[in-house]
């Protein structure tokens, strides 16, 4: 089932629902993007997101070191 509803703004948002075992579940385009997002991270491989994880430890040894605690 869609619908289009009237948000605060003048553009017009189109929802849609689905009939679930615990009543109804309602969303729209910006939910279907979260989704598919979280669905795409869930993909990346560990060992990219370990390069992540290195990139942010060296700028927090580097910030430890100088003044007021700030990086350069």
């Amino acid at each position: 089932m869609a619908r289009k509803i009237n948000t605060t703004s003048t553009k017009v948002k189109e929802k849609w629902g689905i009939k679930t075992d615990k009543g109804h579940r309602y969303f729209d385009e910006g939910h279907i993007r979260a989704s598919e997002l979280r669905r795409e991270l869930e993909k990346r491989p560990i060992e990219e997101l370990w390069k992540r994880n290195n990139v942010e430890a060296n700028i927090f040894q580097l910030g430890c070191h100088l003044k007021n605690g700030k990086s350069k």
